[in-house]
This record gives structure tokens, sequence and C-alpha cells, in this order.
């Protein structure tokens, strides 16, 4: 295992020069104890493995955000806990309904043609959150997609609970303000942070 000055190095050269070969060497550290700890709850190896492979396709899609995660090793055996129990509950549940919401808005994972929401309210959801700040669209993608409580967020990040709880709060006001326009959003204004929330867990993951 390598020390932290060669996981900054490694993680500068990903997130600033796009370095194919770094993200390599730094995928080799972390592989396979990842897997390891994939395995311990989904007990499938090849399942692991598809998990372990996801997060780190996440890593290399939003490696320009890799330099604001201070701790590293936390995050990825956080998200590797998160992505496999997600995977866990989703072998339960192949559908995700949004019921504490509206029974008539339901998001069928297998059948896009069977979706309440037409594909330009999806992407303009999806363009909203994407155009959040970096540091904004980090955070509420940490809580939102990753299921990380503010505690691991503000570990992660090294910053305080509070700060990550000022995201979140500005991310949610950001959104309901570009999205004040779409009859969707009108129509579910009252619980539009579940909506948006549940919403990101498809986009993201």
């Amino acid at each position: 295992m390598k020390n932290l000055k060669d996981y900054d190095r490694l993680i500068k050269a990903i997130a600033i020069y796009n370095c194919e070969r770094s993200f390599r060497e730094f995928f080799n550290i972390f592989y396979p104890e990842l897997f390891e700890t994939s395995v311990y709850y989904v007990k499938n190896n090849l399942i692991a493995e598809e998990i372990v492979s996801e997060l780190f396709v996440k890593l290399w899609l939003k490696r320009n955000s890799l330099t604001e995660i201070k701790n590293i090793e936390a995050y990825l055996f956080i998200s590797i806990k998160r992505l496999s129990l997600n995977y866990l509950r989703q072998k339960k549940t192949p559908q995700l309904y949004l019921n504490d919401i509206d029974t008539e808005l339901c998001v069928n994972l297998r059948n896009p043609e069977d979706q309440m929401l037409s594909e330009e309210e999806l992407l303009k959801i999806k363009n909203a959150i994407e155009n959040l700040p970096e540091k904004c669209r980090l955070v509420f993608l940490l809580v939102k997609e990753n299921g990380l409580k503010y505690k691991e967020v503000a570990s992660t990040l090294d910053i305080s609970e509070k700060m990550v709880e000022k995201h979140i709060s500005t991310a949610l006001k950001k959104l309901r303000k570009e999205l004040s326009d779409s009859s969707f959003v009108k129509k579910y204004s009252p619980n539009i942070v579940k909506v948006i929330s549940a919403l990101s867990f498809i986009f993201f993951s």
C-alpha cells in the first residue's frame, strides 16, 4: 500500500492531466481490497467484479473532482459498501417506485416506455444536477447517489458537517429554481426534494 503522497500524486495526475496510466496504477492499488469488500456483501465474485468496475468507471467520469476528496480511501470503501448494498436492494426490488410522492409517478428501470416522465423532463432534471457548482454537485451526489451520511461526506472532503448541509441546501434551491418552469416540478412541487433525490439515483448510478 502506498503512502498519502503517492495517492496525492496519482490523483492529481488523473484529475488535472487525465492520465490513464496513473488511473490504471490507482486501480491496481485499490481493486483487490475493494473486490473483497464487495464480495463480503454480495457473496458473488462476478457481481462484485461488476460493482467494483462500476465504481472505477464513475471515478473516471468524475475524475476532475477527485482533488476535492481529501480522504480517498474512506471514500472508496464507503462507496463500494453503498454500491454493494444498492445491488442487494435492487435485486429484491427491480422497480423503483416513488410511492411516498405519488403512486402515479413510477419509474420502471426495465421498461423505459412505461415511464410517466417524458424524456425531455428527465433530461432537464439531469442537466440541472450537472449544472450545479462543482463542489455543490459533488456533495449532492455523494449524499444522494452514494448514500453517504453528512458525517461521512464531511470526513471524505475534509469539511464540516455544517458545510455539507449548506451545500445540500444550496443544491436543492438551485434545482428548484432551474426546474421551476417544468410542468413535472409544478405538479410535484410539495415533494420535489424527494423526487430529485430519487431520480439522481437513476441518473448517476
